[in-house]
């Protein structure tokens, strides 16, 4: 069975300054989701700060909350860098979470999760956002894979080597926004930061790679099985006469 796009939701979060955790606002499906469908829930954090000490990546320290569903991870990853001539520090993570054949989530089910830091500085500013999107049709994880960079590069992972038709999405948490676009044979969709998918991609080496280029970013990238195709019906009999 082909792979279909339901729905998606988004939010941005809100920058907290001099914190060291920082929780999203919550997020909600428009309407019900499917029972069976593919959830995604990518979880963005950023953090700034006006010097270079001792702060840390941003994580996550647990799975997105959500009442009555229990999220599994598919990649995390996340970079900082010092800008030594100006004095400060920036920082990006990405994590991707997952529930497969998930059971209907009413649209009043409320969704987020926590972002940390480690800083000794008193001018950190943390911002934290969650985007969740409903896809009908994947059953299984075939392949995933991260990667980050501070310089300037091409915003995606390694390829994908997947060995079906798959659902592939691909989610970077950058310093400039959109890197130029989508990559190839993928649509856009709305998130804290950027993601793009394809529904169904063939089996073999799957690029994951945005339109472009940015700096301090982080990718994780992940490809579902699709259902399989239901066997076709027996012969008919054919009778002599």
């Amino acid at each position: 069975m082909p792979n279909a796009y339901v729905q998606v939701a988004a939010t941005l979060g809100s920058m907290g300054s001099n914190v060291l955790t920082k929780i999203t606002p919550n997020i909600h499906f428009p309407v019900a989701t499917q029972a069976g469908s593919l959830l995604l829930c990518i979880c963005s954090a950023s953090m700034q700060d006006g010097s270079e000490l001792n702060t840390s990546v941003p994580t996550f320290p647990a799975a997105p909350s959500t009442p009555g569903f229990v999220w599994t991870l598919a990649g995390y990853c996340g970079v900082e860098a010092d800008d030594v001539d100006n004095g400060q520090t920036a920082g990006n993570s990405e994590a991707l979470y997952y529930i497969l054949n998930a059971p209907s989530m009413a649209a009043s089910v409320l969704t987020s999760v926590q972002a940390a830091i480690v800083s000794t500085s008193p001018s950190t500013a943390l911002l934290a956002g969650i985007s969740m999107l409903e896809i009908s049709g994947p059953t299984s994880l075939d392949a995933s894979a991260t990667a980050t960079s501070i310089a300037s590069a091409s915003v995606g992972t390694a390829s994908l080597a997947t060995s079906d038709t798959d659902f592939v999405v691909a989610v970077a948490n950058t310093e400039l926004g959109i890197p130029a676009g989508y990559g190839a044979g993928y649509t856009g969709f709305t998130c804290a930061d950027v993601g793009q998918y394809i529904l169904n991609k063939l089996a073999g080496s799957v690029n994951t790679h945005f339109g472009g280029a940015s700096t301090i970013w982080a990718c994780v990238a992940a490809a579902f099985k699709g259902a399989p195709a239901p066997p076709p019906p027996p012969p008919s009999e054919v009778r002599g006469i």
